[in-house]
């Protein structure tokens, strides 16, 4: 039994979307969930990177962990 009902939310999701396009509507923002989920893996791997440059003595290795860096506040600034 809930094999038929879950098959039939995901008709339903299916119907729902493709009506969307037919109505030229712009896809659905991401949830709130998703996005945070995205923001806490952005702020975890720029941690990882301020430690990275904290323990490296190579300076070719430092500049590419602060090009990593800027890409990740990038994305960051994008998330708010």
């Amino acid at each position: 039994m809930a094999r038929g009902w879950e098959s039939k939310a995901v008709e339903a999701q299916m119907e729902e979307a493709g009506e969307a396009f037919r109505m030229g509507k712009a896809a659905a923002r991401p949830a709130a969930g998703e996005i945070s989920r995205e923001r806490r893996s952005l702020l975890l791997a720029r941690t990882r990177i301020l430690n990275e440059m904290d323990a490296t003595a190579n300076d070719r290795y430092r500049d590419l962990l602060g090009t990593s860096l800027a890409a990740i506040e990038k994305q960051l600034s994008a998330l708010k």
